[in-house]
């Protein structure tokens, strides 16, 4: 599948991105508002141009190389060191975005949080402590994503639960209520 680079500017970035978020929520359930939201706050410079990690890392999430690619579909253990630390190198989009959503499956501080997949903004306030604590100095991280849910009308893009077909393979068999 033919994957272009994450264009310029906020509106061209949502539509680019919308159908990659959306198929991560149809496998996953995590809210592709939050995705789309997340991706534009870490991947896109204030300018609106895509980031370094996201033009030549396909890291739209700003994930870090923490631990090891073994048992992760997505992510195949390539990095790349960037300023003070070593990020995740993906080989399409696609499962950069699908990473982050099986992330939330895969840690289990996240597990909380997939009690809130039908409200993104809650869903956000139980993962964000952890994806972007404020001791790193991220405090006004989940204040500017829920912004962007709100101000681009995001949820939108979010997938009614009726159209879910949770993989068992990278839920861990989990049943989201």
């Amino acid at each position: 599948m033919f994957e272009g680079p994450p264009p310029s500017g906020r509106e061209a970035f949502i539509v680019w991105l919308a159908p990659k978020a959306r198929e991560m929520q149809r496998r996953l359930g995590i809210p592709a508002s939050a995705a789309i939201a997340q991706a534009m706050y870490e991947a896109l410079t204030p300018s609106g141009e895509p980031s370094f990690l996201a033009r030549e890392a396909k890291n739209l999430y700003g994930m870090t190389a923490a631990g090891t690619g073994a048992g992760n579909p997505f992510w195949d253990g390539r990095r790349v060191f960037r300023g003070d630390r070593e990020w995740r190198v993906y080989r399409s989009y696609s499962d950069s975005v699908m990473d982050y959503g099986h992330l939330f499956y895969r840690v289990a501080a996240y597990h909380p949080a997939l009690a809130y997949l039908d409200n993104p903004a809650a869903f956000l306030a139980h993962i964000v402590p952890i994806y972007a604590p404020a001791s790193d100095g991220n405090a006004g991280y989940l204040s500017a994503v829920v912004g962007l849910i709100e101000r681009f009308n995001l949820t939108q893009y979010d997938v009614p639960r009726a159209e879910w077909a949770l993989d068992p393979n990278l839920t861990g068999g989990r049943v989201i209520a």
